[in-house]
């Protein structure tokens, strides 16, 4: 992909990829307590809450796979970052109660609460989930760096991808702490945002599909079971039915916004309550724009797709993001470059935050 980019395009994708781990390690410099490095002092304002939250919860999976799904299944995988309920749970419930201990971690809030069997519990089953997703975060952003370098000069291998995204993240994270990380994610929610929403413009923007009206149009028009922009599926579906999303989904957003630890330390770090409660709310705003920008984008690139190629088999979910950039985005004006280094902050998101938990 890299080899196929124009001047203007390298040009802002340096720039926009340089911007992180300066910022990050400018921050690292200064000096630091355990309060300081653990939950930034206890001194983040709301719009940095909501931007680190939203940065940690999101990853180049949600660029790349959430539209691929959209291409494939359609409009329903919204559910996912519909979290408004769990985050209620968290503003007035959990919140409170969290920051009151003034503790620095859920496990140290358990053993405060309850006794430390509970915090050894806790810490164990948290280690093993950070290792989990640690491991598809790193598989994730590799495959995603090998896309992106993939027939240039920094041709890079699997591998190198993984160290690659390593020493970036251990760059400012480790030394750095929280008040690195909340200022990183800040900027790649930005990024984030404004390369989904350029890819979701142009997309919908095309004449096949004439707007998100259009779209809608479009998808009235065919069969209601071939239709792709329903927020629910009949229970016998195979993917999303409509039983697992008032179940199991629902216990998954609740258990991620008030039992994750790389979650909830954001709120632990907030300058106030007040501060804490703004932030997760205006998160859960910010996670509504991805089944506009990204979910929309794949089921508009399905019918797009259709429409000047038929039923080709060269296009499927797996390269739906890919296929969308190289036909809708128009060429060396430095968009594909802004894309790009959203898609390539995203990839890192989700590592630091992980890791400093």
């Amino acid at each position: 992909m890299l080899s196929q980019l124009q001047t203007p395009d390298l040009i802002v994708l340096v720039l926009m990829l340089l911007i992180m781990p300066t910022a990050g390690i400018i921050v690292a410099l200064r000096k630091k307590n355990a309060e300081q490095y653990f939950l930034a002092g206890r001194n983040i304002r709301w719009w940095t809450v909501a931007g680190s939250v939203f940065g940690t919860n999101i990853s180049s999976f949600h660029l790349i796979g959430m539209l691929g799904i959209g291409y494939s299944i359609g409009f329903v995988q919204a559910h996912y970052e519909i979290v408004f309920p769990a985050i209620l749970l968290l503003c007035f419930v959990f919140l409170a109660s969290y920051r009151r201990l003034e503790v620095f971690t859920l496990s140290q809030y358990l053993e405060v609460r309850y006794n430390a069997t509970a915090r050894l519990i806790y810490t164990i089953l948290l280690v093993l989930i950070i290792v989990v997703q640690l491991v598809g975060a790193f598989y994730v952003g590799s495959i995603t760096l090998q896309w992106l370098f993939g027939g240039s000069t920094f041709d890079i291998s699997y591998l190198t991808g993984l160290l690659l995204i390593g020493a970036i993240t251990c760059s400012y994270t480790i030394w750095g702490g929280m008040e690195s990380i909340v200022i990183t994610d800040t900027i790649q929610t930005l990024m984030m945002l404004a390369a989904g929403s350029a890819v979701a413009y142009f997309t919908l923007s095309q004449p096949e599909i004439g707007g998100f009206s259009g779209l809608l149009a479009l998808d009235g028009a065919v069969p209601r079971e071939a239709q792709k922009m329903h927020l629910y599926l009949p229970a016998n579906h195979p993917n999303l039915p409509w039983t697992g999303i008032f179940t199991g989904l629902m216990l998954q957003h609740c258990f991620n916004f008030t039992t994750n630890q790389f979650l909830v330390q954001r709120v632990l770090a907030a300058s106030s309550d007040d501060d804490a409660r703004k932030g997760i709310i205006a998160s859960g705003f910010l996670k509504l724009t991805i089944p506009f920008f990204s979910i929309s984008a794949g089921v508009a690139a399905f019918y797009l797709f259709q429409a000047r190629f038929g039923n080709s088999t060269d296009f499927n979910s797996d390269n739906a993001f890919l296929k969308l950039v190289e036909t809708v985005i128009p060429p060396g004006v430095g968009l594909t470059g802004m894309i790009l280094a959203g898609l390539t902050a995203a990839t890192f998101s989700s590592v630091e935050s992980m890791m400093n938990a």
